[in-house]
C-alpha cells in the first residue's frame, strides 16, 4: 500500500497512480536545506523555511542501500536488499531559519548517506514542503 500525504492511497506498485498523486499535490511552503559532515562525525544542518501556521520540520538520515544475510527463520540463507532506510529521525518546531546538528551513528560514518527534510503542519499532519540532499 502507498499513501501520499495522508490523503490518497493505492497499491504501491502502481507507478502511474503514484506519479499522478505526487503531481496532484503542490507543496505550499519552501524548505531549503544545506548540510555538511564535520570531522567530529556530526551533520551540520542549516535550513530556511517560509511556511505558515504551526509546523514541524522532520530530518531523516537515510542509508540509500543495504543488504541483510538471513541466518535463521523462513528466509534462512537468503540475502535481502533494502533501499532508503531511515537510520535516524529528528523532529523540531519550525522556525524561519535555524542551524542544528545530527550525530552520525558510528556504523554509518563511512557509508554514503542522504538527508531528507520535510515540513509538516501540526494540526492536520499535511506535508507542506520537502527536499533532500546527498551527503
Amino acid at each position: 500500500q502507498m499513501i501520499v500525504n495522508g490523503s490518497r492511497q493505492f497499491v504501491g506498485s502502481n507507478e502511474s497512480m503514484l506519479r499522478q498523486a505526487i503531481n496532484h499535490k503542490a507543496l505550499a511552503a519552501n524548505l531549503n536545506v544545506e548540510a555538511q559532515k564535520s570531522t567530529d562525525n556530526l551533520l551540520q544542518i542549516q535550513y530556511n523555511f517560509d511556511g505558515t501556521g504551526t509546523s514541524v520540520i522532520n530530518f531523516a538520515l537515510i542509508e540509500p542501500r543495504a543488504t541483510s544475510n538471513i541466518k535463521r527463520g523462513e528466509n534462512s540463507g537468503k540475502t535481502l536488499h533494502h533501499i532508503n532506510i531511515v537510520r535516524q529521525l529528528k523532529t523540531i518546531p519550525a522556525k524561519s531559519s535555524e542551524a542544528l546538528q545530527i550525530k552520525i551513528p558510528v556504523e554509518l560514518q563511512k557509508t554514503p548517506l542522504k538527508l531528507i527534510a520535510f515540513s509538516q503542519n501540526t494540526s492536520d499532519l499535511v506535508i507542506t514542503g520537502a527536499t533532500w540532499i546527498d551527503l
